[in-house]
């Protein structure tokens, strides 16, 4: 499925402390892509439950580049 997004702007977040994917699998979907960045969040697991503010800042960021706005 990671190949359909092809040629479409992809950001990935990945708790590096992950207990059930390896970090590597946000970087192959991303490979598999074409594209994308990988934003660690660190001290985080699979869930993100910390990484609120950062992943919304780094949207807010993000988004008005991808969007054009």
């Amino acid at each position: 499925m990671a190949a359909g997004l092809r040629g479409h702007p992809l950001l990935l977040f990945h708790g590096d402390m992950d207990e059930i994917l390896p970090m590597q699998s946000s970087e192959i979907v991303a490979a598999m892509a074409g594209a994308g960045e990988v934003v660690v969040c660190e001290g985080d697991g699979h869930l993100l439950s910390n990484s609120g503010v950062e992943m919304l800042l780094r949207l807010e960021e993000w988004l008005p580049q991808v969007l054009g706005v």
